[in-house]
C-alpha cells in the first residue's frame, strides 16, 4: 500500500508545563542511541506473532514513509524456550536491545499455562 497525498495537520498538540522538563530531557537522551555508518538509528525489531507481523510491516512502512532516518534490526521471539529459565527471547536479542536503546515490538501472545513467562514480563526484568 503506498501512502500518499498526506497533508499537514492542523492538529496542535501543547504541553502541559510539568511535562516540558521531561521532555526536554528525552530529546537530550537520543544523542545516545546507536547509529550506523550512514547516520541511521539502529532500532531492534521484534515483528510479533499473529497479528503482529502484519501491524509491524504497517508501521515500518509509515516510518519509511515519513523518511525517518532507521534501519531496523531483526530478532525473533521463540514460541519455545531458549534460556534454561524458559524465556522466550534469546539472549542475543536482550544484548540487541541494550546496544541500540531503543526497540519496536509487536503483539505477542503468552501462551497459556503454568511454565510459559510473559515476553513484557521479561524484557521488564533483562532490560
Amino acid at each position: 500500500m503506498l501512502l500518499t497525498g498526506l497533508k499537514k495537520s492542523n492538529i496542535v498538540f501543547k504541553i502541559p508545563a510539568r511535562f516540558s522538563s521531561q521532555l526536554h530531557q528525552g530529546i537530550h537522551l537520543n544523542k545516545n542511541f546507536r547509529k550506523n555508518e550512514s547516520g541511521n538509528y539502529i532500532v531492534t525489531l521484534f515483528k510479533g506473532d499473529g497479528i503482529g507481523p502484519e501491524i509491524s510491516d504497517s508501521v515500518l512502512r509509515v516510518f519509511q514513509a515519513a523518511k525517518v532516518p532507521i534501519d531496523w534490526e531483526l530478532h525473533e521471539i521463540h514460541s519455545k524456550a531458549v534460556s534454561k529459565d524458559g524465556d522466550l527471547i534469546s539472549e542475543e536479542a536482550i544484548n540487541s536491545v541494550k546496544a541500540n536503546k531503543v526497540a519496536l515490538k509487536g503483539p505477542f501472545m503468552t501462551p497459556i499455562g503454568k511454565g510459559f513467562k510473559s515476553l513484557n514480563v521479561t524484557l521488564r526484568r533483562k532490560l
